[in-house]
Formats: structure tokens, C-alpha cells, sequence
């Protein structure tokens, strides 16, 4: 599991629930008003995936899971900032390297099965996406000024403080054809899932989907 709170307030985010859930927890920004959160390893196949933690030099960071094609292509696109360290970095070190390299349009870029959330501190926003064919879920919400983003709709449910009234329009999709015919719907009418291809910016002014 993964996750990010940005508090759009422009006060710190409160992780005592969090940390004393057992996650590994890193608070960013000037203000502490951004928070990463991860599961500490597991054994899991998915564990692998899992990026913890990453940052570099201090400006931008990741968290997610992210399998990327094309490793080898993207490395020797990057080979002017990787430098010697090309051919060790890791698939989420080389998603931090193309952002700084290709801004927005990095995710452009990418292909694989991924999800997560790239703080950016010099600006002061936070990107997540979601892969092309959407293989990795991820879902956001709301609540009181605190936009929680993550790969786990359960911790996003018991974290924020939303209503857990649940959607009519995804369980009548669910009843009548199995699924909701609708990308961005979650079983819980407050909770939104990302839909493939999308890219969520989320910033004090709020937040956008493209």
C-alpha cells in the first residue's frame, strides 16, 4: 500500500494515526503539508513493485508502484543526467530523472503497469498517474481542506474523514452488469478512482485531472 496527503490549507499534515499504523511515513514540503505514506516490506509478488520512498536531490520525490517497459530506451534517453549510475537506477528513480528532464510531459513517456504520486517541492504540487491500460488502481478524495491519494480504497476510506455513504449510480452498474460503466466511480459516492491514462495535479489551488 501507498498513499499521499497534500493538506491544500497550507498547514502540516497530521501523521500520528498513520505512523502508529505501522507505515513508513515522510513528510515534505516547507510547510510539512505533504505526506508520504508506504507499507514497510512485505513478502507479497506485489512487493516488488513497490518503490518505497525516493527522492532526488532533495526537490522532487516518489511513491508507488511502478513496473516500466522499455527500461533500456528510457535509460539511454536519461544517460546525460544518470550518468554512471545508468544502468543501477530503478524503475522509480528513472520516473523522477524523466520528470526533471521533460516536466509534465514525462508521463508521455512512460509505459508500463504503474500508480503514484511525485511531489514536487520547488513547485509545490503533486502529480499522480495511472498507467495506460489502467492494470494499477489508484483512488483520491477530499476531505476538510486534506486530499488523500493511494493505491488502497480501504485506507483511503478508514483515513479520510468523508462520508462512507455508498454510490447508487457504481451499484447499479454492479448489479446490472458486473462492473460500473463509468471510470471514475467508486462504490463510495465521496471516494473517485483515477481512470487510465489520467493524471491528477494536485496543488493549494486545488486539484485537476487530465
Amino acid at each position: 500500500m501507498f498513499a499521499a496527503i497534500f493538506n491544500t490549507d497550507g498547514g502540516p499534515v497530521d501523521c500520528r494515526a498513520v505512523i502508529a499504523a505501522g507505515h513508513d511515513v515522510e513528510v515534505l514540503g516547507g510547510q510539512r503539508q505533504v505526506a508520504f505514506v508506504s507499507s514497510k516490506a512485505d513478502s507479497s509478488p506485489a512487493s516488488a513493485e513497490a518503490s518505497g520512498i525516493r527522492n532526488l536531490g532533495g526537490r522532487t520525490w516518489i511513491v508507488g508502484r511502478l513496473r516500466l517497459d522499455g527500461r533500456d530506451d528510457l535509460r539511454s534517453r536519461l544517460s546525460d543526467r544518470l550518468g554512471s549510475r545508468s544502468a543501477d537506477a530503478c524503475d522509480a528513480e528513472l520516473c523522477l530523472h524523466a520528470y526533471a528532464a521533460w516536466g509534465d510531459g514525462f508521463v508521455d513517456r512512460l509505459a508500463g503497469d504503474f500508480c503514484f504520486a511525485l511531489y514536487d517541492g520547488e513547485r509545490n504540487r503533486l502529480i499522480c498517474a495511472r498507467d495506460q491500460l489502467g492494470v494499477r488502481p489508484l483512488f483520491h478524495a477530499e476531505a476538510g481542506g486534506l486530499q488523500f491519494v493511494g493505491d488502497s480504497l480501504d485506507w483511503i476510506v478508514s483515513q479520510a474523514p468523508v462520508a462512507r455513504a455508498l454510490d447508487d449510480a457504481w451499484i447499479a452498474d454492479f448489479l446490472s452488469v458486473g462492473h460500473c460503466l463509468e471510470f471514475d466511480r467508486t462504490v463510495y459516492r465521496d471516494v473517485k478512482r483515477l481512470a487510465p491514462a489520467h493524471v491528477l495535479t494536485i496543488s493549494d489551488a486545488g486539484a485537476t485531472v487530465r
